[in-house]
């Protein structure tokens, strides 16, 4: 799991909150997340306010709001399963996108096993020869290896392989196929025996995310319930988090003065709507006309 840091930058006083939320990466880009109500950063007393939503009450010996529980049928789930899958769904792949954000990827890799030398049916069997294949490689051929290894179920719904973005690869050697697709080589990795391989060079790094995410699919997710749902190198860097709050009308403009600070420009919005309040997603990357190496 990644622990994001948190750098307040700029907030009211403690009680009022934020509204805008900056997530910067260690790949450069970075995302705000405006809210159309502020929410709570920190108070020396969260509780002051007589006033509780509807259906709380303070918990008397620690002061904390509580769900109040007026019958036995009140401690029953009330969210559907099939809802908390798709919550867990969407937690899954959230993660795997701020892991692919935290490094500039070198590579991006496809890797399968074959019928005679895995069972590529067995979920655990096949996370267990990755996870060894990638520790083996780190140890004898790339000490500084940086990996994030999604599994995909193929097409005939029981087999499993494995996409992989890579950097800091050391010795580790790509073989070029001959194969040139979407005008980029297509290479092989030697080094890997438990079945196929192929190897691009990672072309967009901020894009990349979106390739990787793509993989985890509602199926792969429901069958590798209770088992580790991709891999992860540790020690990456981590996202650095700050906190705005803007006057009302004020919004977008404190936003364009981040990005112009960042010294990034906005790439893409979204909306979503919440239960107390709604968020706009704002995406930043560099100037691609300015990027340096």
């Amino acid at each position: 799991m990644i622990y994001l840091t948190i750098e307040t930058i700029c907030t009211s006083d403690p009680g009022f909150g934020y509204n805008i939320r900056l997530i910067e990466y260690p790949n450069g880009s970075a995302q705000i997340r405006l809210y159309d109500e502020p929410l709570t950063l920190r108070s020396e007393n969260p509780y002051e306010s007589d006033e509780l939503p509807s259906g709380m009450v303070l918990e008397p010996f620690t002061g904390k709001r509580v769900r109040e529980i007026k019958d036995f049928s009140d401690l029953e789930p009330k969210t559907d399963p099939l809802d908390l899958r798709q919550i867990s769904l969407s937690r899954t792949k959230q993660m795997i996108a701020t892991y692919a954000r935290c490094v500039k990827w070198e590579w991006f890799c496809a890797f399968t096993f074959s019928p005679d030398k895995a069972d590529r049916t067995n979920y655990k069997s096949c996370c267990k020869q990755m996870r060894t294949w990638l520790k083996n490689t780190r140890d004898r051929k790339a000490p500084n290896l940086v990996f994030l290894a999604v599994p995909e179920l193929h097409k005939d719904m029981e087999s499993f392989h494995f996409h992989c973005l890579l950097s800091n690869t050391g010795s580790l050697t790509f073989e070029d196929s001959g194969i040139i697709k979407d005008g980029q080589i297509i290479y092989n990795i030697p080094g890997w025996t438990l079945g196929f391989s192929t190897a691009t060079k990672v072309r967009d790094t901020y894009k990349i995310q979106k390739y990787i995410i793509k993989y985890m699919t509602k199926e792969c997710h429901i069958m590798s319930r209770g088992e580790h749902r991709y891999f992860v190198s540790r020690g990456l860097p981590k996202p650095k988090q700050s906190y705005y709050l803007a006057g009302k009308g004020e919004e977008m403009d404190q936003v364009k003065e981040i990005a112009d600070q960042l010294g990034l420009e906005m790439t893409w919005v979204s909306h979503l709507d919440g239960g107390y309040t709604n968020v706009t997603y704002i995406e930043l990357q560099p100037d691609k006309d300015n990027e340096t190496e």
